[in-house]
């Protein structure tokens, strides 16, 4: 039999030891089989086993990104369908231990000449010297009042963040989100929308529109305001602010940290006071699976370790879901939402014990949950995050 036959049989073999039959599958020179569609994809995994497939997965998607992404990464210009992204870094220090920290620093401008909004970019490329880090400015895709929170941007960010991570060994862990003016309007709107990508953020001098502060909850979160700009009622709204995370924290005590700094005597320009937001963000790292998640307006198709929200489509600005773990129950506290998966690994809870889920109180039936490498591999590449690649999901509905 050739060899390359003999492979594709072995790992067809119904009880095949995962991880080695894994290993082979990587080794393949043409990989025409489906991973997902392999038997031991599906096979339920022991923790142990489970570490061992998801390393191997993690560094697969690695090379994968190095192989693909290198040249985009060289001319620091990303293209996503017809829109085209470029950027500029700076890094600063030497690598730590557990990989360089990534800052994405969004440029002002917004509505107005290409020309003022390249000058903006080239401002935001020296604005901040953090101390250690790869320090990003990217250039916006187009030049529109919305420029950093337009759809495609998520998609974008993500893609920076797959690149970093592989080009300039960037802890994913370690990914903070900046913005000055419309860059600000920007975090206002990509930090609670992307919270499960960032490790802190910081709003320089925006204005945050419509949006809602609850996502911010595993998110600590830092605004930085002239006490005189009064365009817009950027400086009032920067009050309404500093009292609404107020709320949210007395009423939430583990959650929603904060700073909010008025400069006194400021305008919209602050004379780089507000560079103190970056040691204060730097204090932070990101927390893939808090033991609560507060999730409005779900834009995303996952936040933290939920997914696939299921709700009518005109209830979009009124879902929401509260979600927590404590020991081996989880709790859904819904409104509006009729169905979500729940991504599940051994540091958000024990797979090896039975697991009780609640539904606005009422307990649901009892489900099987495993561990798998087809889970692994498909949270994976969803976001190239190995932070956000989970061992087991189950979807549950409203009861």
């Amino acid at each position: 039999m050739p060899y390359l036959s003999w492979f594709l049989v072995f790992l067809c073999v119904p009880g095949t030891d995962p991880v080695a039959a894994l290993e082979t599958w990587l080794q393949l020179p043409s990989r025409q089989q489906d991973l997902q569609q392999q038997a031991f994809a599906t096979q339920p995994l022991s923790k142990s086993q489970a570490e061992q497939t998801r390393r191997l997965l993690i560094a697969e998607d690695a090379r994968q990104t190095k192989a693909h992404h290198e040249e985009e990464w060289k001319k620091k210009q990303i293209t996503l369908g017809e829109l085209n992204m470029k950027f500029d870094y700076t890094v600063f220090a030497d690598k730590p231990a557990d990989g360089r920290s990534l800052f994405i620093s969004m440029h002002g401008g917004g509505n107005t000449s290409k020309s003022i909004n390249d000058q903006q970019w080239e401002n935001q490329k020296k604005l901040y010297k953090p101390i250690e880090g790869v320090y990003l400015a990217p250039r916006a895709p187009n030049d529109a009042w919305n420029m950093w929170f337009q759809p495609h941007m998520d998609a974008f960010f993500s893609r920076l963040i797959q690149d970093a991570a592989v080009f300039e060994e960037v802890n994913v862990d370690k990914v903070y989100l900046m913005g000055y003016s419309a860059g600000g309007d920007g975090v206002f709107r990509m930090a609670p929308r992307m919270a499960h990508r960032w490790a802190a953020a910081a709003m320089m001098a925006g204005h945050p529109g419509d949006v809602r502060a609850d996502n911010l909850r595993n998110l600590p979160f830092t605004l930085h305001m002239g006490e005189n700009d009064k365009a817009y009622d950027r400086n009032k709204q920067a009050l309404v602010w500093k009292k609404l995370l107020l709320d949210l924290r007395e009423q939430d005590p583990h959650g929603y940290t904060h700073e909010v700094v008025i400069q006194p005597g400021m305008g919209h320009w602050m004379q780089r006071k507000d560079a103190i937001a970056i040691p204060w963000m730097m204090k932070f790292t990101r927390n893939t699976v808090p033991r609560k998640i507060v999730w409005v307006e779900p834009l995303q198709p996952s936040f933290y370790w939920l997914a696939q929200a299921e709700f009518p489509a005109d209830k979009l600005k009124a879902a929401k879901m509260v979600a927590t773990v404590d020991q081996q129950n989880i709790s859904i506290e819904s409104e509006h939402f009729n169905g979500i998966t729940l991504r599940l690994r051994d540091d958000l809870i024990n797979l090896d014990q039975p697991i009780s889920i609640r539904w606005n109180g009422k307990l649901l039936p009892e489900k099987s949950i495993h561990r798998t490498i087809s889970t692994q591999r498909k949270t994976l590449l969803e976001h190239h995050d190995k932070g956000l690649c989970f061992d087991a999901e189950v979807k549950v509905q409203a009861p």
